[in-house]
Parts: C-alpha cells; structure tokens; sequence
C-alpha cells in the first residue's frame, strides 16, 4: 500500500489531518457539484434514461473502497442459479484492459484481454455465468435483456450509474469503517450522503463490530442485515484443497490487493493461523514481476512454507508457485431465510410483467 493512500486512509477513517482538508475540501466540492449535475441531468431528463422489465438487482455501497461487493454478488448469484434462475452479471471491471467497448461471456470470452480482478474471480468461481463488462453498464443490460428465459441482471457497484433506472438497491456498509470522518470525497470517503440510505431496498452491515441495534440506530433504517466472511478451504493454483488444520502448524504469510486488507488478516487470524508477515498492496494493485520476486524472495530467505491470497488476488499473481494457496470464502448473512424472501419476492414480481 503506498504512502500517500495510508495517509488519505488515517485522514478519512481515523484522524483527520488539517493540511489534508486544506487540499482536499475544494476537490470535495468540485467532486459533489459534478456529481450533482451528472445525477440531476438523467433525472431530469428521463428520456435519456434505459429502463428494462428484466430484475435488476444493484448492489454498491456510498463509500470508496471495499465493504463486500463481491462477496454478496456471489452469494447472489450461487442462490438464484440454486432455484434455476439465469443470472447475468454486469461489471465496470476496473482494472481490465481488453481490446472492444464491451466484452461478454458465456462460457468463453468474445474478445481477449485482461478483465480485473473482480471479473476473473467471479468466473473462477462460478464458471456457468453470464457475465458482461463495460463502462456504460445501462446500454449493457438494454442490449442483453430478455437475452434468455429467468434472467436477473445483477449490477456490482452500480449504486452512483444514473442512466438505468434501478429498483431494487442493495447499499453494503463496512461495520468497521462506517461512513469514516463523514466527509465527500476525496476529504473523506463518501461518494453520497448518508441520506442516500433511504433508496435502499436492503442495506448490509459487512464485517459487524457492535450489536444489530446500535447500527439501527446509526443507520435509521428498516431492512438491516448482517454479513460476515469466512473463510471456508485453501486452495492451490491447480484447485488441490489444503486442510485449515495442517496450516496452524506452518510458517505462513499473506498478500493482498483489496480496499480494507485487515479484514483478510483477521479472517486468516480467527482460524488460529499465525501469520509471519502481511504484504499489503492497493485496491485492484497489478502484480509486477518485481512484486512478486520481492515476496518469493522472502519466503525463502525466511524458510516460508505457504503464501496465503484471496480469490481477487489470484488472477494477477502470474507466477506458479506450489506454495501459493488461495483462500475459498463463503458469505454468512444473518436471518439469510428473511433476505432471501425479500429477493425472491421482488424478483417475481418484476417477472410478472414480463
């Protein structure tokens, strides 16, 4: 991680600099009013809007950073292909590089290239997906709709996209973080306010830290939920399973690139396995071939027995190393049979009108 993001980090979530608000506050400005006149044109202007009778389902959170977008796109996603639903997820794909304004896939990719982090772990994952990428996510799902019989479109980090119309939001919120020094960014990590809660169908207390009725009353709303990760296998780069019990006996360390890398350490942490050291990168960081020669360097000056990474990170890592392993997480959500309903609910009432 570099140094001028930890310091925006420690201004934004923990003490607030003066010579940061100083620079920060005018850009906040220029940030909020630009924002507005974005969200203001497409509502004014509705013809310019893309509606489709599809289910949209769209999960994003009001801050910068991460608070478990993943994670609850593929829990989505396993939940509905469960009940024979096709789920076509929809992805901005920051960090990809590929060669058209769109890329699809369906089993195979319809370009080549790079299609971030994100992306190439959903496909991972779930390898029987439809799934499509691109920056004008809106004429994505208008180009794609009623593509295939009980399609649900579901849109990560889509919550600041004003060209579709949305209907159902999903609004995560990091337990730990919450709405930092409570500023717009970048003076503090909001892209919206606080009041932006209210559009939410469903908000999401990811990786809670205080009790279901202290973030009803933070947060002043109805539809409340929690969601932990946890970590449920290893895995090699060839998808050979490691029990979690053999690794509280070895010397491990861990490498990450995602937004809030503390909550992969302390995932790892609660399975009682120590570890040695953390590399810790950017959100979406690009592994160069001096990154990782850096890391294998010190796992063998050190006498390292295994690399611990997250799904995100496995992608970028270009190297093969039989002591990398991959952590495998499953999403548990609180009173799961009540959000479900919710979902289903919506979901077949949208399909009504089709």
């Amino acid at each position: 991680m570099s140094y001028i993001e930890t310091i925006w980090k420690r201004h934004a979530y923990h003490q607030k600099s003066f010579l940061l608000s100083i620079i920060c506050v005018p850009l906040s400005i220029v940030y909020r009013i630009a924002s507005y006149l974005k969200r203001g044109f497409y509502e004014r202007w509705t013809r310019k809007r893309i509606i489709v009778d599809d289910p949209v389902i769209t999960i994003g959170n009001l801050t910068v950073g991460g608070s478990g977008k993943t994670p609850l796109t593929m829990y989505i996603v396993e939940h509905l292909q469960s009940l024979d639903f096709n789920c076509h997820v929809i992805s901005r794909a920051y960090g990809s590089n590929y060669d058209s304004q769109f890329a699809h896939y369906n089993g195979e990719w319809d370009t080549k290239g790079f299609f971030g982090d994100e992306v190439e772990s959903y496909i991972s994952r779930i390898p029987n997906l439809l799934l499509s990428i691109g920056k004008q996510r809106g004429l994505l799902v208008k180009k794609y709709s009623k593509f295939v019989k009980h399609q649900v479109f579901i849109l990560d980090d889509a919550l600041q996209y004003w060209r579709l119309i949305k209907d159902f939001q999903i609004i995560l919120v990091h337990g730990k973080y919450l709405f930092g020094n409570r500023n717009i960014f970048p003076n503090g990590p909001l892209r919206e306010n606080e009041e932006e809660l209210k559009r939410a169908a469903i908000v999401i207390v990811y990786s809670p830290q205080n009790s279901l009725e202290f973030y009803q009353k933070y947060l002043n709303v109805e539809q409340l939920f929690f969601a932990r990760q946890k970590i449920v296998s290893f895995e090699n780069q060839q998808g050979k399973s490691t029990r979690i019990s053999e690794l509280k006996k070895k010397r491990c360390i861990s490498v990450c690139s995602i937004a809030h890398p503390d909550s992969f350490i302390d995932s790892i942490n609660s399975l009682e396995i120590e570890l040695l050291k953390s590399f810790k990168f950017a959100d979406h960081h690009s592994y160069t071939s001096e990154d990782q020669s850096i890391i294998e360097n010190y796992m063998q000056e050190n006498d390292i027995d295994y690399l611990l990474m997250t799904e995100k990170d496995s992608p970028k890592w270009k190297k093969p190393n039989n002591k990398i392993l991959i952590s495998r997480l499953n999403l548990i959500i609180s009173e799961s049979e009540k959000f479900d309903k919710i979902l289903l609910d919506y979901i077949a009432q949208k399909m009504k009108n089709i």
